[in-house]
């Protein structure tokens, strides 16, 4: 069976913000936002909306750079000098060039899609929560075109469903290398991690095991035997990296390529594989992938007991990427992203990505105040409800200064390792 990743276009031309399809997850963090409708929100009887707290990763974007076209081109290309392209491959060659041009001026950019996916996020969240929260709003942005497109867009929803004469806003364009949203790029340890760290030699290794029987390349090029292992992997990864990303453009049915289900399986596995090891909860190092996210949990904590004491409510929003989500995720300790395990080929039973970073990922605290000024807080992953690592008696409500002293606690450990 084949699988054409145009299996969501058609629904999501429709549904901006929804995908259909039991096979979406094969499309990991490149998957475009899915929203299941949660209702209005009922706060807890005496109590109303004090606070957001939010993070959001970017909304869909065309590719960032041109890397899997051109992995795809110059392998199809080597198979054309020697007679071995099939007429699968001259059409999927084809449609690499039909790529390049659609892309050019493109890369890396918010796609229409990745607008509508934010506006809706923002607009929901009025409706949800209510306007007074983004009467006063505190940004932080990352200075990537795709990021403050993602936070006008979230704002263009806002926006729409309130009208709000004199709303005060402070939006903050940060510098890319800042320790707040990229610590991904400023955290030296980290950064000698991504580049010389084991998880490279396990990801190889694993990368091999599940790849070298692949035969994605077979209906490319006629004859592969002669092929070393390492570029058949790259050919079917590179390929997968663009059918993946299809949806998010919303390319046409006719310049999507295709990929067998059960191959599109395994090269999710491996990428899964690959930002679990990198970005996730893994073990390995320390935990350094996770310990880079303090500076943001610092801020959350900060902001959020500073917000407490404005005498009226208040929205801190923030735009980054999934490299920000996945640590940050891991780090608050949400089951289905902080899952541990030190067995590679296990990973993908308990940590998925898609779960986690697909486009637009948002993770949001709400703070809500009754008339004793008693305060309790709700967490939410993409919009959905998820636990905090301690005990309550009024889930999915949790005691703020209960879970202030617990991340605290974590962040003092922390200082302390250092």
């Amino acid at each position: 069976m084949f699988v054409r990743i145009l299996f969501i276009i058609g629904v999501i031309l429709i549904l901006p913000s929804v995908v259909v399809s039991q096979n979406e997850h094969l499309l990991g963090t490149y998957m475009p936002y899915a929203y299941q409708d949660m209702g209005p929100e009922t706060p807890p009887p005496g109590y109303e909306v004090v606070l957001i707290n939010h993070i959001s990763r970017h909304g869909s974007r065309y590719p960032i750079s041109d890397k899997c076209i051109q992995t795809i081109h110059e392998i199809l290309e080597q198979a054309a000098e020697i007679n071995t392209l099939t007429t699968a491959g001259q059409k999927l060659l084809s449609q690499m060039d039909i790529w390049t041009k659609i892309l050019q001026d493109k890369w890396g950019m918010l796609t229409p899609l990745g607008e509508q996916q934010q506006q809706g996020i923002g607009r929901r969240l009025v409706k949800r929560f209510g306007a007074q929260p983004f009467n006063m709003i505190y940004a932080w942005i990352d200075p990537k075109e795709r990021c403050v497109e993602s936070y006008r867009s979230f704002m263009h929803g806002v926006e729409s469903a309130t009208a709000v004469e004199n709303r005060i806003i402070d939006a903050d364009y940060l510098v890319r290398h800042n320790h707040i949203l990229n610590f991904f790029e400023t955290d030296a340890q980290y950064l000698e991690f991504v580049k010389n760290g084991s998880w490279h030699r396990d990801m190889e290794l694993y990368e091999k095991q599940l790849l070298r029987d692949n035969n994605v390349a077979v209906n490319y090029i006629s004859e592969t035997t002669g092929m070393p292992t390492g570029q058949l992997i790259q050919f079917a990864m590179a390929l997968y990296d663009c059918i993946a990303i299809a949806p998010d453009m919303q390319m046409p049915s006719e310049l999507v390529p295709l990929m067998k289900e059960t191959d599109m399986r395994e090269c999710w596995m491996v990428e899964n594989a690959r930002q679990y090891l990198e970005k996730g909860p893994s073990p390995l190092a320390g935990h350094i992938q996770t310990r880079i996210a303090m500076p943001l949990l610092e801020n959350f904590i900060v902001t959020t007991e500073e917000g407490l004491n404005y005498n009226s409510p208040i929205a801190f929003l923030r735009f980054a990427h999934a490299e920000t989500i996945i640590p940050f995720a891991a780090l608050l300790e949400i089951p289905k992203a902080s899952a541990i395990t030190k067995q590679t080929p296990d990973i993908y039973k308990v940590w998925k990505d898609y779960e986690i970073a697909p486009m637009a990922a948002n993770i949001i605290w709400v703070v809500f105040k009754n008339s004793e000024n008693h305060y309790l807080i709700e967490m939410f992953l993409n919009e959905q409800p998820v636990t905090f690592p301690i005990e309550t008696d009024h889930y999915p409500y949790y005691e703020w200064d209960k879970v202030k002293e617990y991340y605290t606690g974590i962040i003092q450990k922390k200082q302390a390792f250092e």
